[in-house]
């Protein structure tokens, strides 16, 4: 059956697909499946036809155009509202895309059940926001300017959400049709004190005034037209009053749940996001709407039953991609007391791209109970193999290196990097951003793989802290020889990095050289020194060598032969063989005027520190070579931050968190454990290195470290669903980059959204422009920032893509200690 509903200026096409009569374990069918691209098959109904791509649906003798927005009845034509317009585009129809048999193994990439924090719930047609659910995280606009709600606070034997300011507000995303239909704003509350209290939406202040008792409460307030509008709405809460509640002593209110819909929520309604099963609950006229972006060959797995077991009942998934109508397969099952019914969704229509995913109930149900939903992939699961551990390390960190300068990750760059290509070609390279801006910052996470604002290393006189565990201090406890060689003048013991060493020497202060030829001669020595007897029989004892180099950093210095081969032409300016610190600060300082042809120099000779740098890299792998240690030995290679090229009007970095900045090279070389010619375009963060290099050698990973091990991705554990990137400088400013979009939010709380692959890049925010992948990010992002204390990504997952330990940690108030 088709069905043509009209809405807001869309013909929107659902397809019921019938499938009765379900055994246990049993797959719906909808009969044939489609044998063409999802944008041009075609779905038999009776003896019509549906094409995904011209829109047209024969019923009988009618006819449906999607494009043109015509609806024939048996014999007769309706024009449908339509027609002729561009804006907003048409919704395709849909069908076509069900897939309800899968064609071999598949595995789950994105689990809608444990992901439960980032569902945002619908009743009535209204949106919920369940102040009692760990999952109000994402509303609370990444605690900025202030944090002014916290959730998960224990009152009255339950979790709720406590205002903690008498001004207490949250953003939440609505569709055009929740935001014009919305008459009426509903909580549920207590104070801790008589009060009155006032409510804003947008910016307006409601009417009506609600008073409030010390006891459990429903408030309401009447919506006025059009102060709602599709996309992200600023919901404010004043309060007069505050008491102790939640073990806040500054609490005006617990908040259990709030809703903005065309009516109050029933008194007996529930308000739940799951069942009594730990699956999800969707009452009838319900839904769970997720932001998504699935990769091409995606399917949506659904295992369910009803209530009561012998009502007949539809759960309905809706595809809504950035920019596009919405595509809506219903399964219609009978879903018997003797088991349950599992099918399938093709998620084609959206592959590749931010998307609303949304399932919902319908039919004579009270409600679905959802034991599974997931995003699937072909192939078996993924596992994790451990055939040889390392006996040893090389970590060689590159100071200011910059991922684009590399042919690795771009294959227009000019730089030559033998030793890098060759790496690459046999071990796994990994799309990375590097947490901090600057070198102190960015060392600190490297070195405890915590992010900043845990070790709080960030401010002049910050020290990192003897309690926080450093990879050196790990694998000496594990056995390891730990030399560190580095000439960065902030990695010394007075700034904290001397502990866990059986020698370590900064070399910008105790002498030894700054030159990547000078560490690699020194890198040789301790080579010999700490991992041979006596210079002749090497590599029986495991052995862990750090070496920290800086020619990529001011002074910059050109290399040859590489400077004429990246600058052939004459120079006659300020930069003919260097690019002095006092010239650089005053180009990162101040407009100082610098000819197109000078900024060609200076990226010369920035480049030639590259390929320089790399040789000597080289000669250290060689030594291990020659020493019999080379095939025993995990190579680590990343840097601490890039640097900007005027790209956006400047040169420097710690300035800000662009991509010229924060997008680093990461490289890890030991084939055994994480493959040759692997690449894993999927986000991660730099300072996952600490966890990877013990995950690796077999050490314990301590509990303070916060990123995860890299060694399950190279082998394809979490991957087949994109992961996040992230960085901050110095807290002042977060960012998070998902896929082609990144968010930036500063201390205002007010996002800026960026299209990488545009253009404009970061010159340009398009967050009014996609309202979907601004709300994919401000999900993530703002889950992060709410709960990035007590975050390990080891247990939980990352911040678009959760675990089942997170949400059940933060629902039953167990699970990681808040790092302080």
């Amino acid at each position: 059956m088709l069905r043509v509903l009209k809405t807001k200026g869309f013909s929107i096409a659902f397809a019921m697909i019938w499938a009765a009569g379900c055994s246990t374990g049993g797959t719906a069918t909808d009969g044939k499946r489609a044998t063409k691209a999802p944008a041009v098959a075609k779905v038999a109904a009776k003896t019509g036809k549906v094409a995904g791509k011209t829109g047209k649906v024969a019923g009988k003798t009618g006819k449906v155009a999607g494009k043109t927005g015509k609806v024939a009845g048996k014999t007769g034509k309706v024009a449908g509202t339509t027609a002729n317009r561009k804006s907003p585009p048409a919704p395709k129809t849909a069908g076509a895309q069900a897939s309800p048999r899968l064609s071999g193994a598949h595995h789950a990439v994105y689990s809608l059940v444990d992901n439960r924090a980032l569902a945002h719930v619908d009743r009535g047609g209204g949106l919920l926001v369940l102040g009692r659910h760990p999952g109000v995280a994402k509303y609370l606009n990444f605690k900025r300017p202030w944090r002014t709600l916290k959730p998960n606070k224990p009152v009255d034997g339950k979790r709720y959400t406590i205002a903690v300011r008498n001004v207490a507000w949250m953003t939440v995303p609505l569709t055009a049709d929740q935001a014009s239909s919305a008459t009426t704003l509903t909580l549920r509350l207590k104070s801790p004190r008589a009060q009155g209290m006032r409510i804003k939406l947008n910016g307006k202040n409601l009417t009506d005034r609600p008073k409030l008792s010390t006891d459990w409460q429903r408030v309401t307030a009447s919506i006025p037209a059009k102060v709602l509008h599709a996309g992200e709405n600023r919901v404010e809460l004043r309060f007069a009053r505050r008491g102790n509640m939640g073990g806040e002593k500054r609490a005006y209110a617990a908040i259990d749940w709030l809703a903005i819909g065309p009516r109050a929520p029933g008194e007996q309604e529930r308000m739940a996001l799951t069942n009594d099963q730990g699956g999800l609950y969707l009452p009838k006229g319900g839904g769970l709407s997720y932001y998504v972006r699935p990769y091409p060959k995606a399917k949506l797995k659904l295992v369910f039953d009803a209530q009561p077991a012998t009502a007949r009942c539809g759960l309905k998934v809706t595809l809504q991609a950035e920019g596009e109508g919405a595509r809506s397969v219903t399964r219609k099952e009978t879903a018997k007391s003797s088991g349950k019914v599992e099918t399938f969704v093709d998620l084609a229509p959206i592959a590749d791209k931010v998307a609303r995913l949304r399932i919902a109930a319908e039919g004579s149900c009270k409600a679905l109970k959802v034991s599974d939903a997931a995003i699937v992939m072909p192939g078996p699961a993924p596992q994790v193999k451990r055939p040889k551990k390392p006996k040893h390390v090389l970590f060689w960190l590159v100071d200011n290196w910059r991922a684009d300068h590399f042919k690795v990750y771009n294959q227009d760059s000019r730089v030559e990097t033998p030793v890098m290509s060759e790496l690459a070609r046999t071990g796994a390279v990994f799309d990375a951003y590097i947490v901090g801006t600057e070198s102190r910052v960015s060392h600190a996470s490297i070195w405890t793989g915590m992010f900043p604002k845990q070790h709080g290393f960030i401010g002049p006189k910050a020290k990192l802290r003897s309690r926080w565990i450093t990879t050196a201090e790990a694998l000496k406890k594990k056995g390891f020889t730990t030399v560190g060689w580095t000439a960065n003048g902030n990695i010394s013991k007075f700034w904290g990095f001397g502990e866990g060493w059986t020698y370590f020497r900064n070399t910008l202060h105790k002498g030894g050289g700054l030159t990547a030829k000078r560490l690699a001669d020194a890198s040789i020595k301790m080579i010999d020194r700490y991992a041979c007897d006596q210079g002749t029989s090497c590599g029986a004892k495991s052995f862990y060598l750090y070496v920290g180099t800086i020619d990529p950093h001011v002074s910059w210095k050109g290399r040859q032969p590489w400077l004429n081969r990246y600058d052939p032409g004459p120079y006659k300016g300020p930069f003919r063989r260097r690019v002095a610190g006092p010239v650089w600060d005053k180009l990162a300082a101040t407009p100082m005027k610098i000819s197109k042809r000078d900024r060609q120099r200076v990226l010369a000779i920035y480049d030639s520190t590259i390929s320089y740098n790399d040789k000597h890299l080289g000669r250290v792998l060689r030594h291990l070579e020659a020493k019999g240690m080379r095939d025993d030995t995990m190579v680590v290679i990343t840097a601490d931050h890039g640097e900007e090229f005027w790209e956006h009007g400047r040169i420097g970095h710690g300035g800000s968190v662009r991509e010229t900045v924060v997008k680093v090279p990461l490289l890890v070389h030991y084939p055994p454990l994480f493959g040759a010619g692997v690449r894993v375009h999927e986000g991660v963060d730099a300072h996952s290195v600490m966890a990877t290099i013990l995950d690796a050698v077999g050490a314990p990973i301590p509990d303070t470290v916060q990123a995860g091990s890299l060694l399950p991705l190279a082998q394809g554990v979490g991957r087949g669903y994109p992961r996040p990137l992230y960085a901050t400088q110095y807290e002042l400013a977060h960012t998070m980059r998902i896929g082609r979009y990144k968010m930036w939010v500063g201390g205002k709380g007010k996002p800026r959204l960026y299209d990488i692959a545009s253009r404009l890049a970061e010159k340009k925010s398009v967050v009014d422009k996609h309202p979907l992948a601004t709300r994919l990010l401000t999900d993530a992002l703002s889950t992060f920032l709410v709960y990035q204390r007590r975050w390990r990504q080891g247990r939980w997952g990352v911040p678009n893509n959760h675990s089942a330990n997170f949400a059940a940690d933060l629902e039953s108030g167990k699970g990681p200690k808040p790092i302080y």
